[in-house]
């Protein structure tokens, strides 16, 4: 069973794509790489 899942995705504006993960998906965002660097990492 699949219990953690990490990729890389390259998107144009990576505020509204947190937003989408979160409202539409139910995504918790939990850190950043680096941190404040605006790369997001989901949980």
């Amino acid at each position: 069973m699949l219990t953690k899942f990490w990729t890389n995705m390259m998107v144009d504006d990576i505020h509204e794509t947190i937003k989408f993960y979160q409202r539409t998906l139910g995504f918790e965002h939990v850190m950043s790489v680096p941190k404040d660097s605006g790369e997001a990492l989901f949980q």
